[in-house]
């Protein structure tokens, strides 16, 4: 452990009597307040306070040092209010993360008594507004080589869903190395007079208004930061700053920076579109930012799609609002005021329709986003359902529809169900629509405008094919009916030969498919840009992206990916290009190969699944809730296993991570698993058999909870809480249910110590228990299970039998040899898994 220190510089002293050589300053020049922590307290016997070197009115910064890793720190500490409306969800966020670009990460966060604290580690420097005060302004070429990874960092909060919200000359450092860097919490840095160049008019509105609104009512995300980093950039370079945004509202007198500072044609628009007082005419997020100033933007394009998801709606709601700022041009400004109000009335409604040309017309981006947001809303409050049943009213109507126009296929119609195809025209006269194939929130328009968008494909694209297909599957023993429709166009971009199939159902536009062909490195912006429109439960990064791209496709032709939310996405190499490859014998290099890349949508049995219920696992990656939860395992895990199969035909096995969790932890989160379940739940279920007259004696109970994080992000989780049964003839039953939701997940029927009891009999009334049906009434299940029973050596591992929305298999197990597992039926088509 260290000798003792200063308070004001944490460098060591003989003595606390001695002036610290270092900053010259003794312990009696400090005018300590009693609200504050007494220096030289410890707290976790680990970290030692010294002096305070900011206070805010939510919370207090104090100097530190870690006794541990023998460095200093900055201590923030906050009222219990403060922390659990924001703080502690932030430090969670950003803890541990030292890899993000001009932002002081956070290593330790902790409650102690009535206050929760942050730590982080101290940077060397000196502040902007000190810096300046010695320099009056710095050169362009030295402020954007500062800027450039520091907007990196700010977009990096902003994908974590942050806003720092306080960006200012005080609370950021230059260091020796002429790095920026970011004092992590903003509002500790925040300058606290009335008017302050740095905070967004937005800013300003909620601080005079003293309320704090939350969610898509708030109009602060990461343009607000924006508005701030511009003005920290055009003080920097013309040594002035920026007039606070309460008075540029009344006259805006901010004048460019050319006026007073040598400046870039292109740094300059950009600097004054992100200080517009308008939140519609700012920009969006740092990548529009930096691509206006010709800055590379690869290292946050990744960080878009997040961004997009997270703020798109926020950023909606913001523009929405009426401008507040209209420049004031002398005589002119008279004369548009005159006109503007004759006019008024007649145009208002005129005005808004403008207005929201004009945003479609310059954000398409956000607009697009935005309604990817609203589709996949729609979809889960209003889709359609997957099955017509006997008892809806439609089912007449749609039936009539079936038989006058369908053509009954003899050849697919079979004991099961009877198919029928129509054609394209013949649609037109069906009065509902109910089922279809793989779908994805967004429709076909959408799709095509984002190709237009993002890979720069309009008025390039000639329809080369299409294709209709229509079919009604009417089973035979429910008389239920589920609808397949299905068109798809091919289209061929003139210049670069690049091929696009979009596939989608013809009812209501809603997309089911996709395929691009092209070069390795427009697929990885197709993966980059289109994909987290698609699939927005889920994204990849740049690095797996880059990875995808490179596979070496010579050992296995065909690689996939089936990622969370019930996705798959398959990568080949053409086989012409297979063929031109074979015929040349030159190796290219990936990012000029073709490569061609299908994306297909989650079934409709995974979309049954989605309910209001929210399932631990089952978060969009990237956002909040993700990175809290992959923080609240890390921590909590009892134990955690790296297994890697480099020879797993789906990519997303080749490396998992597996945690174990204890049972209080999993209970303290308070989410089921997204382990696939029954509707049941075990009381149900056991009342169910006692009624059936089968008795039943507790034997035990095991809980075992595990989380899996694979190779792409995607999250499954398993609380399973095992309560094993022993029926009268000795025959064990085990129904393994969600330890939070008590929902059935599977049950597993054996025998033990060689009793005889019937496998076959119990395995049919739990089986009926779980359909709510009478054992009677499955015969046909009934006759399997005698069949297995009777022959179990063949039967083992080798037979299985799907009913309603449950699978019986025969298999052998460590319990016994022969044993009959009852899970859900989508298990067969989703893996255990609905994330």
């Amino acid at each position: 452990m260290s000798g003792l220190r200063c308070i004001f510089c944490m460098n060591e002293m003989k003595d606390s009597s001695q002036v610290c050589p270092v900053c010259g300053k003794g312990i009696w020049e400090y005018e300590w307040e009693e609200r504050w922590l007494e220096p030289y307290t410890f707290l976790r016997d680990r970290y030692l306070i010294g002096a305070v070197t900011r206070e805010q009115e939510n919370g207090t910064v104090y100097l530190g040092f870690d006794q541990i890793m023998e460095q200093k720190i900055l201590v923030r500490a906050y009222g219990m209010e403060g922390w659990k409306h924001g703080k502690e969800k932030a430090a969670r966020l950003l803890f541990g993360k030292f890899d993000i670009p001009g932002i002081a990460g956070i290593q330790d966060y902790f409650v102690l008594g009535d206050n929760g604290y942050i730590i982080t580690p101290w940077k060397n420097g000196i502040s902007v507004r000190e810096y300046l005060q010695k320099r009056h302004r710095i050169p362009e070429r030295e402020i954007t080589r500062m800027m450039e990874p520091f907007l990196e960092g700010i977009g990096r909060l902003h994908a974590l869903g942050l806003v720092h919200g306080g960006i200012s000359p005080e609370g950021m450092l230059i260091t020796p190395e002429h790095e920026l860097w970011l004092l992590t919490d903003g509002r500790d840095y925040a300058p606290q007079q009335e008017e302050n160049a740095y905070l967004a008019p937005e800013q300003q509105e909620e601080k005079e208004s003293g309320i704090r609104k939350t969610g898509q009512e708030r109009l602060i995300g990461p343009w607000t930061d924006i508005y701030a980093v511009c003005a920290l950039w055009y003080q920097m370079l013309t040594g002035r700053e920026v007039p606070p945004a309460s008075r540029r509202k009344k006259k805006d007198r901010c004048k460019k920076p050319s006026v007073y500072a040598a400046a870039d044609e292109r740094t300059e628009q950009a600097l004054m579109q992100g200080l517009a007082l308008d939140v519609q005419r700012r920009y969006f997020c740092v990548e529009n930012l930096m691509e206006s100033m010709g800055l590379k933007t690869e290292r946050v394009q990744e960080l878009s799609g997040i961004t997009r998801h997270i703020w798109g709606n926020s950023w909606l709601e913001a523009t929405r609002r009426p401008a507040v700022y209209q420049k004031k041009e002398g005589r002119r400004y008279l004369l548009r005021r005159i006109a503007a109000a004759t006019a008024v009335l007649a145009c208002i409604s005129g005005i808004v329709a403008g207005a929201g040309w004009i945003y479609v017309r310059t954000h398409p981006d956000e607009v697009i986003a935005w309604q990817a947001d609203r589709a996949r809303e729609r979809f889960r409050n209003n889709g359609k359902k997957s099955v017509l049943t006997r008892e809806s009213q439609e089912y007449d109507q749609v039936m009539a529809f079936i038989k006058e126009y369908g053509d009954r296929s003899e050849d697919s119609s079979g004991d099961q169900a009877d198919s029928y195809t129509f054609t394209e025209e013949d649609l037109r006269h069906c009065p509902e629509f109910y089922g279809s194939e793989g779908y994805f929130y967004l429709d076909e328009k959408t799709v095509m405008k984002a190709l237009d968008t993002y890979m720069d494909l309009g008025g390039q694209l000639d329809v080369s094919d299409e294709s209709w297909s229509g079919e009604a599957s009417v089973t035979k023993e429910d008389q239920e009916i589920i609808m397949y429709l299905t068109k798809s166009y091919t289209y061929r971009a003139r210049k670069s030969g690049e091929e696009v199939q979009i596939r989608y159902d013809p009812s209501d536009g809603q997309m089911q498919g996709i395929t691009f062909q092209g070069t390795g490195s427009r697929c990885a912006r197709f993966l980059r840009e289109i994909l987290p429109l698609l699939i927005q439960e889920t994204r990849l990064t740049e690095e797996e992206i880059q990875e995808i791209i490179r596979l070496d496709f010579s050992i296995a032709g065909t690689r996939y990916i089936q990622l969370a939310g019930g996705y798959d996405i398959m990568f080949t190499i053409p086989w012409e290009e297979e063929q031109r490859a074979e015929r040349t014998e030159k190796t290219e290099d990936p990012e000029d190969r073709i490569l061609k890349i299908s994306v297909t949508g989650k079934s409709m049995g995974l979309r049954d699944l989605e309910t209001e219920e929210t399932y631990a696992g089952n978060y969009e990656r990237g956002s909040k809730e993700y990175q809290e939860f992959l923080s609240f395992i890390e921590e909590r895990a009892l134990s955690r296993e790296e297994t890697v199969r480099a020879d797993a035909p789906a990519l997303q096995d080749r490396q998992q991570t597996i945690y174990t969790l204890d049972p209080e932890d999993v209970q303290e989160w308070g989410q089921p698993s997204n382990y696939l379940q029954f509707v049941t739940d075990a009381d149900e279920l056991y009342k169910a058999l006692e009624s059936g007259n089968m008795e039943l004696t507790f034997a035990e109970q095991e809980e075992e909870d595990t989380v899996t994080v694979d190779r792409y992000g995607g999250i499954a989780t398993s609380f399973i809480r095992r309560d094993r049964y022993r029926t009268a003839e000795g025959t064990v039953i085990s129904i393994n249910k969600d330890s939070i939701n008590d929902r059935v997940m599977g049950v597993v029927i054996y025998q033990d110590g060689g009793n005889e009891g019937s496998l076959s009999g119990a395995a049919l009334e739990v089986t009926a228990a779980l359909l709510g049906e009478a054992p009677e009434e499955l015969p046909e299940l009934s006759e399997f299970l005698a069949e297995a029973e009777a022959d179990p050596e063949s039967s083992v591992n080798n037979n299985f039998m799907t009913v309603g929305s449950a699978a019986l298999m025969i298999t052998d197990g460590e319990q016994a040899d022969f044993q009959i597992i009852i899970v859900p039926a989508l298990t067969f088509e989703a893996d255990y898994y609905w994330p």
